[in-house]
């Protein structure tokens, strides 16, 4: 009877033991797991699972599925088509043996998918993006205010008589730009009035004469032309090249032509006036700047007059040259503004002498001289001379 209560109580005592054991396996089964050794038949220990480590099973995730672009965006995000490279194991990977790509992204998927890595600048997307700089507004600026004078000098005469009618600064030395070529004509009509010139003789470009710069006809070395269409490239458009090709033909050089000029000037009476160069142009390498006077320029006027074909080739608005392959005009809008009425004389600009003209006109029986210097603009020279051929031809309330 003893012995059977002393294995009762074995029994239970065991029982209690093992419940114990049970319970604590499964308060720590989150952190660690144990197993007891259990002896087999054989006498080799192998491990036994506990009720915990079945119950440590793995759970299958059952959350919605993703998207590949958002599945993209969480992932790190690599640019496409760069290399990395580098030690194994560090931030950097062999770039002949590493590339990464990143997945493409579904259009219809509404996650932008992201910009290429320094992606290239072309002028399609530098144009867009300047769309969007904010510009400052413009500024209203107001227009210059008008010229303060008119002219530096003028005069008005009788062509008939060379009286003086009305002027201002007339003896005031002033440098005539291209009315020089007024003085250039005369000499040239006079050796041709005297027989020393042909109009129809050839006159050859040297080279010298072909890089004569300013206003011209672009002569090109070694071409040739008849003295007159020469003359009428010079008086016409003005061209500075083929005066300087017609003063060589004629005197041998240009700086032998300008004595002659000098010459006849001093025969005139022209006590104001000193010329530097054929042409009129600015001057250069020490050269003198042609000077003039409105009261010598009167003089000059009646003397190119006597010569019908100087008043000829002035009175010309348009004409061509090289056989009709180059359009010339001249500068003198008053053949336009006034037909009929003015035929002649010439212009001349440059930007120190400003704008010059020496203009004649008929109407009536009655020739009228007007000399303007130095106007601040052709406009303003053109309307002051208009209206004053106009004043002493009686026809200003016909205009």
């Amino acid at each position: 009877m003893k012995k059977l209560v002393s294995a009762c109580i074995f029994i239970l005592a065991m029982a209690m033991t093992g419940n114990a054991i049970s319970f604590a396996a499964s308060s720590q089964a989150s952190k660690t797991v144990k197993t007891v050794p259990a002896k087999a038949p054989s006498g080799k220990i192998t491990p036994v699972k506990t009720k915990a480590q079945t119950a440590l099973k793995p759970v299958q995730n059952k959350a919605t599925p993703v998207s590949p672009a958002r599945a993209a965006l969480k992932a790190p995000q690599v640019p496409q088509n760069t290399a990395i490279t580098g030690k194994p194991g560090s931030a950097r990977a062999n770039a002949k043996t590493a590339s990464v790509k990143t997945a493409p992204v579904n259009k219809r998927d509404p996650v932008p998918a992201k910009k290429k890595a320094f992606a290239p600048q072309t002028a399609k997307t530098i144009k867009s993006a300047h769309r969007h700089v904010k510009r400052p507004a413009p500024v209203m600026t107001e227009p210059p205010p008008p010229p303060d004078y008119i002219y530096q000098a003028y005069a008005v005469a009788d062509a008939a008589t060379g009286a003086i009618l009305e002027g201002e600064n007339i003896d005031m030395q002033w440098p005539p730009a291209s009315v020089t070529k007024i003085m250039f004509s005369c000499i040239i009509l006079e050796k041709v009035y005297r027989g020393e010139l042909r109009l129809n003789e050839r006159v050859y470009v040297s080279k010298t004469a072909a890089g004569i710069g300013g206003t011209q006809v672009y002569l090109k070395a070694g071409e040739s032309f008849t003295l007159e269409e020469m003359m009428r490239a010079v008086m016409i458009q003005s061209a500075n090249d083929a005066a300087h090709a017609v003063a060589e033909h004629v005197a041998g050089s240009a700086d032998a032509f300008v004595r002659l000029m000098n010459r006849k000037a001093a025969q005139l009476g022209m006590t104001g006036t000193v010329f530097g160069c054929v042409h009129g142009l600015p001057p250069v390498d020490g050269r003198r700047e042609n000077l003039t006077t409105c009261r010598d320029l009167i003089r000059l006027a009646r003397e190119a007059l006597r010569y019908p074909k100087l008043r000829e080739w002035t009175s010309v608005s348009r004409s061509t040259f090289r056989r009709g392959t180059t359009h010339i005009h001249s500068k003198n809008k008053l053949l336009e503004t006034m037909p009929g009425i003015v035929d002649g004389l010439k212009t001349g600009f440059y930007r120190k002498a400003g704008y010059n003209i020496v203009a004649t006109g008929r109407y009536g029986g009655k020739r009228i001289l007007v000399v303007v210097l130095g106007s601040p603009t052709g406009p303003i020279r053109n309307e002051f001379a208009q209206r004053k051929l106009c004043q002493y031809l009686g026809i200003h309330q016909e205009l």
